[in-house]
């Protein structure tokens, strides 16, 4: 089973979107035409009011930009010269803009005479101009999209793969698109293995939740694409709700990476893993805060008859007296817990 959208997507190569963004099965059922074209030329056009924010603060830079088709996914346009309009977003923050020469996949409105991209943050996606024209009689579009950025893996632009498996993730993988996007697990670009890894986990291959956890202990927290992706592995891991998944977690509580054992320990406890109530005792002395309030919940939560606000206080009451309610949980460790079949 798929696991929900991402509470925030990073853009291809850049940094996150500041929109709410819309994934690819959402952008192509609101698009009334998706493009396959080149850009000829990019244009400022202006500068006014953000479109997507009541904020008169909130300024954009508009655009227009010459697109040359090359074949549609959706919808029916000449495939001559047409010029489209878009914006980048708040000025001070602007999305990444349509590069002259670049091929993308193109997600447009009717607008005016003319057309423009549906929305500023995800309206384009870098694509390959050598993928073969995904338009087998009789596809749906969601076929077309597959085959598109399926075809996209071969590309020799990291950027154009990356862009690919970004958008794989949010439609779900198949089969055969799992299998050639793990080819990416181990590739000497770390960026590439970190977008294949939260693609897998995303279509729910969890069978790659070992090598996700060891992406994730590999980057410290820094400025690093890489660690955007680790950060986004974390995010998808806490997502994880299966019992029999989530066991296999156990053994990152003890790691000394901080993102690893922070999602170790919210999936233990959301998921109450019986096998994770000693290294929960365990974990109420760790040096970061959220994991003893996790590992103290969890026990709240798993061990029978405990979830009362004695044992399971609110944040704000836990970090008031933190010494309180660790002690307790020590205490019914010595004298009940050790004991029991856990």
């Amino acid at each position: 089973m798929a696991i929900a959208a991402l509470l925030f997507v990073f853009s291809p190569r850049g940094g996150a979107f500041p929109f709410s963004e819309p994934n690819v099965q959402q952008i192509s059922q609101e698009a009334g035409i998706i493009l396959k074209a080149t850009v000829s030329e990019v244009t400022q056009v202006g500068e006014g009011q953000n479109s997507l924010s009541s904020d008169p603060t909130m300024r954009s830079l508009f655009f227009e930009a010459e697109l040359q088709p090359l074949y549609a996914l959706k919808g029916t346009v000449a495939l001559a010269p047409m010029k489209v309009s878009f914006e980048t977003g708040e000025v001070s923050l602007p999305v990444e803009n349509l590069v002259k020469g670049a091929t993308y996949l193109v997600f447009l409105k009717a607008s005016g005479d003319g057309y423009a991209l549906i929305n500023p943050a995800r309206s384009k996606i870098l694509a390959d101009p050598k993928c073969p024209n995904a338009q087998p009689t009789g596809a749906t579009l969601e076929d077309r999209l597959h085959a598109e950025f399926g075809g996209a893996l071969d590309s020799a632009d990291p950027a154009v793969v990356e862009a690919a498996l970004t958008a794989l993730g949010e439609l779900g993988l198949s089969k055969d698109e799992a299998g050639l996007a793990a080819r990416f697990i181990y590739s000497p670009d770390k960026v590439l293995a970190g977008c294949a890894l939260v693609t897998l986990l995303k279509s729910g291959h969890f069978e790659y939740l070992g090598d996700a956890v060891a992406y994730m202990g590999t980057y410290p927290k820094t400025s690093s694409k890489e660690f955007g992706y680790a950060a986004k592995i974390g995010v998808v891991v806490r997502l994880i709700t299966d019992p029999e998944v989530a066991v296999r977690l156990i053994g990152s509580m003890d790691s000394p990476n901080l993102l690893v054992r922070q999602s170790a320990t919210y999936v233990l406890r959301r998921a109450k893993v019986r096998a994770a109530v000693p290294l929960f005792v365990k974990g109420l002395q760790d040096a970061d805060f959220d994991i003893r309030y996790n590992c103290l919940m969890g026990l709240a939560e798993t061990v029978e008859g405990k979830f009362i606000p004695e044992w399971a206080p609110v944040t704000d009451l836990f970090a008031k007296d933190e010494g309180k309610y660790i002690r307790a949980w020590q205490e019914w460790w010595e004298k009940e817990g050790k004991q029991q079949n856990w």
